[in-house]
Order: C-alpha cells, then sequence, then structure tokens
C-alpha cells in the first residue's frame, strides 16, 4: 500500500527549516521511524550546505538511497572563484571522501560546466583529471552560454565556441567510461529494483544506488520492489533476471 519510494526534493535542500535549528537529518529521521516507506531518495544537495549526519543515516538504514547528486561545477580552484561559488575543493573533497569511507559503492553524480571564461587549458585539465580520479557515477555536462546582464558576461576572455564545444565531447565520453565502470561493479551482485515501467521487450526500474536494470517479467510487478540478479551490462542498461 502507498508509494514504494519517494524523493525529497526543493531549492536549496539543504538549507531545509534552517532558520529554525532544524535539519534536513531530522527530517529523514522523522520519515524513518514514523513512516514505511521502503525508498528515501534525495535530489541535488550543494556540498556547502551538506548535513553530514545523513551519510551516516544513509550508511546505517538501507531506506535512504545511497545516490548523491552533488554538483560540483569545476575543480579548478581559480574557475569556482570566477564562478563565485561559495565552496572550495578542499570543501568538496572532504564531503566526498567521506561519503566513500562510510559508502563505498555508494552512487555519486555531479553537474559540471566547461567553457567558463578565463577557463584555459590547464583549467580543464585539472577538471578532467579529478573527474577521472574520483569514482562518479554520471556526469550531467553543460556548456557555459553567455547571460546578459550577468557578471560572467562582460568577462574580457570568453572562451570561443569551439573550444567548449571539443570539451564537452571530452567531458561527456569520460562520463560514458566513468557510468560504465561503475555499472560493471554490480555484474554478478543480486539488487533490489523498483519496476517502473515497460521498455521494449523488458522491464525497467531502478536500484536504491540509481543503476537502471531491465529484465523480463509481467507488468503486474510494476510498482513493486523485486530482487534482480544482474547479468551482463546491455547498452547503457544493466541486464538481468528475476531471483
Amino acid at each position: 500500500m502507498g508509494y514504494k519510494e519517494i524523493v525529497i526534493t526543493g531549492i536549496n535542500l539543504g538549507e531545509y527549516r534552517k532558520e529554525t535549528g532544524l535539519k534536513l537529518s531530522d527530517l529523514l529521521e522523522e520519515i524513518i521511524n514514523k513512516t514505511n516507506i521502503e525508498r528515501i531518495r534525495l535530489s541535488s544537495l550543494e556540498p556547502i550546505n551538506f548535513d553530514y549526519k545523513i551519510i551516516d543515516l544513509a550508511a546505517d538504514s538501507l531506506r535512504i538511497c545511497p545516490h548523491f547528486h552533488i554538483p560540483l561545477q569545476h575543480a579548478s580552484s581559480k574557475i569556482l572563484r570566477l564562478m563565485k561559488r561559495n565552496y572550495s575543493m578542499n570543501d568538496y573533497n572532504k564531503l566526498i571522501n567521506y561519503i566513500f569511507k562510510k559508502i563505498p559503492n555508494a552512487a555519486l553524480t555531479t553537474d559540471i560546466l566547461v567553457g567558463f571564461p578565463y577557463e584555459n587549458e590547464e583549467d580543464f585539465k585539472i577538471l578532467y583529471d579529478y573527474i577521472k580520479e574520483y569514482p562518479f557515477y554520471r556526469l550531467h555536462t553543460f556548456k557555459y552560454s553567455p547571460r546578459p546582464y550577468t557578471e560572467a558576461f562582460n568577462f574580457k576572455e570568453q572562451v570561443y565556441s569551439k573550444i567548449k564545444e571539443e570539451r564537452s565531447v571530452l567531458m561527456i565520453n569520460l562520463g560514458k567510461e566513468k557510468k560504465t565502470i561503475y555499472q560493471k561493479k554490480f555484474i554478478g551482485q543480486k539488487l533490489n529494483v523498483l519496476v517502473e515501467e515497460e521498455f521494449s521487450d523488458y522491464l525497467k526500474g531502478l536500484t536504491a544506488n540509481y543503476l537502471e536494470v531491465i529484465f523480463n517479467g509481467n507488468i503486474d510487478l510494476k510498482g513493486k520492489i523485486i530482487k534482480v540478479f544482474l547479468e551482463e551490462l546491455k547498452g547503457e542498461y544493466l541486464k538481468g533476471r528475476i531471483c
């Protein structure tokens, strides 16, 4: 009865009821203690507002999805300052290192912006090497687009469109590599899958750590959580069979 999974979302989610002294982790504890919802998923959380207790709760409770979307935007400290991001790379490193310490197989997804004004080859290499080093699962890569009336619009050193496109392609391809690496870690495992829809000749669903899985089954399973043995990587999806 009821929904199997909820997604907690909002603008500046990490600042949930900050003015009252409550935290997002308090809300999660309330949901865990007062409901039977099987999966609690979080939407995007800014690194500067991330409540570390959320990680501890996710490590201790199978009901909080071990999937964290934490925007990075860039790994060059110079570019982050120009973007006026309110966090440093030290902040970001500390956070994701703690996540992987507590939840080694967590799914980490992020947003990347290439081609911001003054981004040179060295800055892009810093970004590329950083993403390559850490076990990100998915990248949402965007190219910077000038917007009138913004400070960056008037920056002197704009990146040429051709260079932005080249860097975007490199990051997208790296993102595909990172996704494949993460997916393959789970081949041969049995994971719970929430059945969401029919897909071609298969059913399709999501694991708690945001893996997209396809398998044979009856549409009557839609909306249920079932255990699936993951057999192989088929295109963009993990293919499995119901246990």
